[in-house]
C-alpha cells in the first residue's frame, strides 16, 4: 500500500514535471490517501491540470482543490466583457455544442454558464472550453440538460451498462446504475482514476442523461 509520504513525493515530482503547471507555489497535504492542494497558480487551466496530476498518482483516493488563481504581476487581465465574448465564440464555434440556448455571464473573471443544452456531454464540454479561456478564475456550470428525445429511464440505464460492457477498461458488474427521470445514480468501486474516467464517459455520452449522482469510490487495495 502506498504511504502518504510516497504519494506526496510522487505528486511533487509530477507537478514539477508537468509543463502546464507552475508548481513552485503549490502546497500539498496528504492524509490517509486524501490529497489537499493549496497555494496559487497563474491561470485556471493550471489549477485544473494540477488536480488531474493528483488523480493520476497511484494510491490517491480523494482530491481537494483549494488552489487559487493569481495572475502574474505584469499580466494584462482581460476584462469581463472580453472574457464573455471570447468564451461565447469558442462555444459557438464548437461543433459538439448547440449554443443557441446557452447563457454566459462573467463577474470578476468568474464564468457562470446557464440555460439549456440537449445532452450531458454538451454540459461538461462547455465547462471544459470555458476553463481554458485566458483571464478566467473559476467556472460555475449551471446548465440544464433538456434532451430532444424522450427516452425511458430503463433504456438509458441499459445503454449505459452496454457502453460499459463494450469498454475494455470497465467491468459493468462492478457498478450499480439506476436512472430516475433522466438522473443517473452510479455506485461502485474502481481501482484507479483512469477506470473512473472511462466509466463516467460511458454515462456522459449516453443519450437521455440529464444529470449524474456520482457515488463511485476509488479503491487501490
Amino acid at each position: 500500500m502506498t504511504t502518504d509520504e510516497e504519494i506526496k513525493k510522487k505528486l511533487t515530482d509530477q507537478l514539477y514535471w508537468d509543463t502546464r503547471v507552475d508548481a513552485s507555489d503549490i502546497d500539498i497535504d496528504v492524509n490517509g490517501s486524501s490529497v489537499t492542494l493549496s497555494g496559487k497558480v497563474p491561470n485556471y487551466s493550471a489549477k485544473q491540470s494540477a488536480v488531474l496530476d493528483a488523480w493520476n498518482i497511484s494510491g490517491v483516493s480523494n482530491v481537494n482543490n483549494n488552489i487559487k488563481v493569481k495572475f502574474p504581476p505584469k499580466f494584462t487581465i482581460p476584462d469581463d466583457k472580453n472574457i464573455k465574448e471570447y468564451t461565447n465564440s469558442l462555444i459557438k464555434w464548437n461543433t459538439s455544442i448547440d449554443e443557441s440556448d446557452v447563457d454566459i455571464e462573467v463577474n470578476k473573471g468568474e464564468i457562470t454558464l446557464s440555460g439549456t443544452v440537449t445532452s450531458y456531454y454538451e454540459k461538461t464540454r462547455a465547462e471544459e472550453i470555458s476553463s481554458d479561456v485566458l483571464g478566467v478564475r473559476e467556472v460555475h456550470n449551471e446548465l440544464t440538460v433538456v434532451p430532444t428525445d424522450d427516452i425511458l429511464d430503463k433504456i438509458v440505464a441499459e445503454n449505459i451498462v452496454d457502453a460499459m460492457d463494450r469498454n475494455f477498461l470497465v467491468d459493468p458488474e462492478k457498478f450499480t446504475v439506476t436512472v430516475e427521470k433522466g438522473i443517473v445514480t452510479v455506485t461502485g468501486e474502481v481501482p484507479n482514476y483512469t477506470t473512473y474516467k472511462e466509466a463516467m464517459s460511458c454515462i456522459e455520452h449516453t443519450n437521455g442523461v440529464i444529470d449524474v449522482q456520482d457515488n463511485i469510490r476509488i479503491n487501490f487495495e
